[in-house]
């Protein structure tokens, strides 16, 4: 991303390519080892805390930094500003949306299953995917990549219950992305995330079973191809147990589940309408004259009248 400014409030949003190798905030001097980054990251957590916004922007700045450079130490402290990180999310500063949003981008830009990710995304998550539906548009886009990266880069079951939510706003087009990017996170799990995941997958199934009863197709759509990648990969019998503890005393919701994997039969063609009627009348009308006809013996006349008898 190119730096840019948000001229409202003279700030300055750095791209991936700007960030420099970790310094101390204060004193300016590069941190060279384990035990200087373990410092400044105190002043992180004194910077996330403080009541002027200024700070907190620095704090987001440095946590990218950490991202950049010093990841094993970003994430050994990463839920201690997990409370912030949510605040930030939800901020009505732009700026520090933005500049949050910025950092869970470059957090996700590849694949790592850390738990204290897991943890982050349990505060994270909801705020964020409640952002995909922003009315400012610079904001909603953002949040929409962080989110997009969450599913193609990492399975966490945070994420997917966020989504889950998503799907339930009244705002369709919020419903309608948070189930397209749910069926993309669950396509890439396999078996073993899924029988990992138990209890995710559960809450899961019973989420499906609302959007297959729902009328707008995306929903319907996305729920069918979740639950073909389910049995997919767990088979009939582990998807029996998987519907089974969903709903342990409710046949007809199992029912509509299953239904899915039901051939469709093929419906009768529909009536064409009046004309079409009209077009086969006039058909009838013409065979019944030809074979009238055909039935009639003709008599043809001479042109030259008969002689008299005499």
């Amino acid at each position: 991303m190119d730096g840019t400014y948000d001229e409202s409030v003279v700030t300055k949003y750095l791209s991936f390519q700007e960030l420099q190798p970790l310094r101390d905030p204060f004193s300016q001097e590069e941190v060279k080892d384990a035990a200087g980054a373990q410092e400044v990251w105190g002043k992180v957590v004194s910077l996330s805390q403080s009541k002027d916004w200024k700070d907190n922007f620095e704090a987001l700045n440095l946590l990218r930094t950490y991202n950049k450079f010093d990841y094993p130490a970003l994430c050994g402290n990463l839920v201690s500003v997990a409370p912030f990180l949510g605040e930030s999310v939800d901020s009505l500063r732009s700026n520090m949306m933005k500049n949050s949003l910025l950092f869970l981008q470059e957090l996700f830009g590849w694949d790592r299953p850390e738990p204290q990710i897991d943890q982050m995304l349990a505060v994270v998550a909801p705020a964020l995917v409640i952002k995909c539906g922003y009315e400012k548009q610079f904001i909603a886009k953002d949040a929409k990549n962080v989110v997009d990266l969450m599913t193609e880069h990492g399975r966490h079951p945070q994420t997917v219950q966020a989504l889950q939510e998503g799907c339930l706003s009244k705002n369709t087009q919020l419903g309608d992305f948070s189930s397209e990017k749910l069926a993309k996170l669950i396509k890439n799990t396999d078996e073993a995330w899924l029988n990992q995941h138990f209890a995710t997958v559960v809450p899961l199934v019973r989420q499906l079973k609302v959007d297959l009863e729902n009328k707008r197709l995306k929903l319907k759509k996305n729920a069918e191809d979740i639950l073909k990648h389910l049995k997919e990969e767990l088979g009939e019998q582990g998807l029996a147990e998987v519907f089974k503890a969903a709903f342990p005393d409710n046949e007809a919701a199992v029912k509509t589940l299953q239904s899915v994997f039901e051939a469709k039969q093929k419906k009768a063609p529909a009536s064409t309408g009046f004309r079409s009627f009209l077009k086969t009348k006039k058909q009838e009308t013409v065979t019944e004259q030809k074979a009238e006809d055909d039935a009639v013996p003709v008599i043809v006349q001479s042109k030259f009248p008969s002689k008299p008898d005499e």
